[in-house]
C-alpha cells in the first residue's frame, strides 16, 4: 500500500469513527416535506420524492466522504468504494450506502449485497434499509440499469432468506421429540 493509499484509508477510518447512528441523512426544502418524511419515517415506510431538490444530503461524514473522494487523484477514486465496504459496519452502514450511491459506485454495493460472504446478515439489513431510503428520496439518482441491478442483488437476497428459513424450519423438525 502506498504512502497516498494509507493516507486516504487514516482518513476513511477517522470519518467513519464519528459515525453516529440515528443521525438525520436529509433536510427537506419545506416544512411540509419534512412533517411528512417525519409521520412515514414512523411508519418505517419512506415516501418517495419525485421532484428532484426536495431533499438534500446533510449528514457530516457522508458530506466529508464525497469531498475526500473528489479531492482524491484518479488511481485512488477507482478503489474508493472497496475501501468504505472494507470499513463498512453496523454503525456506518448506512452512511456508507449514501456515499457510494453518489459517488457512482453502486456497482460495488450491489455485488456486495450479492455475495454472502461480502457482509454478514445485519449490515446486508442494514444496507438494504439504506438503499430502500437513498431510492426513495433521491430516484433521480438511478438509472434503469441500476434498478435493474439492484432487483438481481435483491432477488439474490430472497433466494438466501428462502434457503436459510428452509434450513431452519428443518433443524426444528429435527428437534422435534418423535412420536
Amino acid at each position: 500500500m502506498t504512502n497516498a493509499a494509507a493516507e486516504l484509508k487514516r482518513k476513511v477510518q477517522l470519518i467513519l469513527s464519528q459515525v453516529r447512528p440515528d443521525t438525520p441523512f436529509y433536510t427537506f426544502r419545506t416544512p411540509h416535506l419534512a412533517a411528512l418524511a417525519a409521520i412515514v419515517l414512523r411508519d418505517n415506510d419512506p415516501p418517495r420524492i419525485q421532484a428532484a431538490g426536495d431533499v438534500e444530503v446533510t449528514h457530516e461524514q457522508v458530506v466529508a466522504l464525497k469531498t475526500l473522494y473528489a479531492q482524491s487523484p484518479p488511481n485512488l477514486q477507482k478503489d474508493f468504494a472497496a475501501l468504505l465496504m472494507s470499513q463498512s459496519t453496523t454503525v456506518n452502514a448506512a452512511v456508507i450506502v449514501h456515499v457510494i450511491v453518489e459517488i457512482g459506485a453502486l456497482p460495488v454495493l450491489v455485488d456486495a449485497l450479492k455475495a454472502t460472504n461480502a457482509t454478514d446478515a445485519a449490515k446486508r439489513r442494514l444496507m438494504w434499509q439504506s438503499l430502500r431510503v437513498k431510492l426513495a428520496h433521491e430516484s433521480h439518482r438511478f438509472a434503469e440499469g441500476d434498478l435493474t441491478a439492484i432487483d438481481e442483488a435483491r432477488e439474490a437476497e430472497l433466494a438466501r432468506v428462502r434457503v436459510a428459513e428452509k434450513a431452519a424450519t428443518a433443524a426444528k423438525v429435527r428437534r422435534l421429540p418423535p412420536h
